[in-house]
This record gives structure tokens, sequence and C-alpha cells, in this order.
């Protein structure tokens, strides 16, 4: 248990690490792509990075919220009727179950259809559109982790 826990808390470190690169080689990318404009040179080199350090920016942020229980939650059913609430956050878990799934499969569909190059770069897009179907996996297991959870509350409920 201690093993995993380790390895929570370096994936983690590691999501928190790598959005902090990410997002500071965009600002850098942005901010010479504007200085290069004001001494009119044009580069359409930039432009492709940027799309694809967005999306793994936009989805590694995604995961490290997902797995810190972060993203934005509707809660009116829960609080209209707290006595089935943990029967609710079950069915909730087990539709995040499917959705993780619909990204893994559809994700990646999409990213082995994207197999054509950047035109300045010469980069399989295949790189950037594997974000779907990894950051997909990786909120799969941490949502397999919170349907334990879910469900050991329903049989097992903690004292308030």
């Amino acid at each position: 248990m201690r093993a995993l826990m380790h390895l929570d808390r370096a994936v983690a470190a590691t999501l928190r690490m790598a959005v902090i690169i990410l997002i500071t080689l965009l600002f850098f990318l942005l901010l010479s792509s504007i200085l290069l404009r004001l001494i009119s040179v044009s580069m359409s080199g930039p432009l492709e990075l940027v799309e694809f350090l967005i999306i793994w920016i936009v989805l590694l942020t995604t995961v490290s919220l997902w797995r810190d229980h972060e993203l934005y939650k509707v809660t009116l059913i829960e609080d209209l009727m707290p006595g089935l609430a943990r029967f609710i956050q079950v069915i909730v878990e087990v539709l995040k179950l499917a959705f993780c799934a619909l990204l893994i499969f559809h994700g990646a569909k999409y990213a082995l259809a994207a197999r054509e190059l950047t035109s300045f770069w010469q980069f399989d897009k295949i790189y950037a559109y594997s974000a779907l179907p990894i950051c997909g996996a990786l909120m799969l297991i941490y949502n397999i982790r919170d349907l334990c959870v879910s469900v050991r509350s329903v049989f097992i409920p903690t004292q308030p």
C-alpha cells in the first residue's frame, strides 16, 4: 500500500512539473513569436508547437485536477437527498469510468487517424493527439481508485 502511495505522489509531482514546464515553454514560444513580429520576421514553426503544447497542457492539467478531486462538481442532488449521497457517488463514479473508457477508445482512434506530418517541423501529429488516450488511461486509474472508495463507503459507512 505504501508503494502505491509513493507512486501516486510521484505521479502527482510529475504531472505538476510537466504542466509547469509546458506552460513555461508555451510562454517563451509565444513571447518569441511576438518579438519576432515586432521586427517583421514571420515564423510558422512556433504555431505548430503551440498546438502540441496546448493539447498536452490541457489534458495533463485535467488529469491532475481529476486526481485531486478539484474539477467542477454539481452537488445539487446529493444536497437534496443526503441519505442517497453515497449511492449517487457510486453512480457518478461509474459514469466517469465510462467517460474514461470512451476517451481512451476514441482518443486512440483519433490519434491513429491523425497520422500526418506538420508542415514546418515534420512532426507526426500522433505525438500531440496521443495525449488523449494516455491521459484518459491515467484518469481511468484514478477513477477506479475513486470507485473502490465510493463502493466501500456504501457498505462500510464512516462515522461523522
